[in-house]
């Protein structure tokens, strides 16, 4: 795939909710807050204070909050990311926040050549290198800039999660048999329906994937399911969804309702896949 269409797809707008007047440091703050209020295990995840003095890399920083979250523990932070409007929004967040980093912008191939003679501690990326079809080859990347001891962080998107099923039995309910799997769930991954490309991945599959890691540990947040124009409502409830005919399917969510109705956690269902490798 052309990656311009991926950079077209997240030049429109990287996604962030913020309140204010842009430039200000309320406006930053709130987007930072938002973010936290959405997804509240990242501030556990991010962990920004043991890199005090650190370097770190994030690949893909979007809009920043998670990269402003390293600069304000004192972090050395350097981001990349394949979109100028990335780059200007996270730019004006340092600025109203009288915070530094260097931000680069590259192709998205593979991690740009200024960083060859560089090394660090912790190189991030949440929710961004499923949206690559070049994933592998960034990651083997990040495993030669990582020093010794070194920690790879990523949020990828859950195969084994509801959301990904219910994407699949949108298929079914708008009869778009004509979609693959992969089609469906790069159209409805996002809040802006049409990303060009998205993947999934279970815990299995990204272990095996960064084999070459000394370790990799792996959890499961972020519990939702997709609710059409809704979208992303928390779990809680038995979905009780029709019979599509597609074994793998309806298996699936016979087995998730069977676990609301018995109590189960229901973290394992979620649509976040957080990784932490150590080199």
């Amino acid at each position: 795939m052309n990656t311009s269409l991926i950079r077209d797809y997240w030049e429109v707008s990287p996604p962030f909710k913020g309140q204010g007047i842009p430039g200000t440091l309320e406006w930053s703050r709130s987007i930072s807050e938002h973010r936290l209020k959405v997804v509240p295990y990242l501030k556990g995840f991010v962990d920004a204070d043991r890199y005090k003095g650190l370097k770190v890399l994030e690949i893909g920083y979007g809009s920043g909050s998670d990269l402003l979250e390293f600069c304000r523990a004192g972090a050395d932070v350097t981001g990349v990311d394949i979109t100028l409007k990335s780059k200007e929004i996270c730019s004006s967040r340092l600025a109203a926040e009288g915070l530094k980093a260097n931000l680069i912008t590259y192709e998205g191939r593979r991690l740009p050549d200024i960083l060859i003679n560089q090394s660090f501690h912790l190189i991030y990326s949440d929710g961004v290198l499923h949206h690559t079809p070049f994933m592998d080859d960034l990651l083997a990347d990040a495993h030669a800039l990582l020093v010794p001891g070194g920690h790879l962080k990523l949020m990828l998107y859950h195969r084994n999660s509801v959301l990904y099923h219910y994407i699949l039995y949108r298929r079914f309910l708008e009869e778009r048999e004509e979609c693959s799997r992969n089609d469906m769930l790069s159209l409805y991954s996002e809040f802006r329906e049409g990303c060009p490309y998205t993947r999934v991945f279970s815990e299995a599959e990204i272990k095996d994937l960064l084999w070459y890691y000394g370790g990799v540990n792996t959890k499961i947040d972020f519990p939702v399911y997709d609710d059409g124009p809704n979208r992303k409502i928390p779990l809680g409830k038995k979905l009780n969804c029709a019979a599509t005919g597609i074994y793998d399917i309806d298996l699936f969510f016979k087995a998730y309702d069977y676990d609301v109705e018995f109590g189960a956690d229901l973290k394992r269902y979620g649509w976040h896949l957080l990784v932490d490798a150590q080199k």
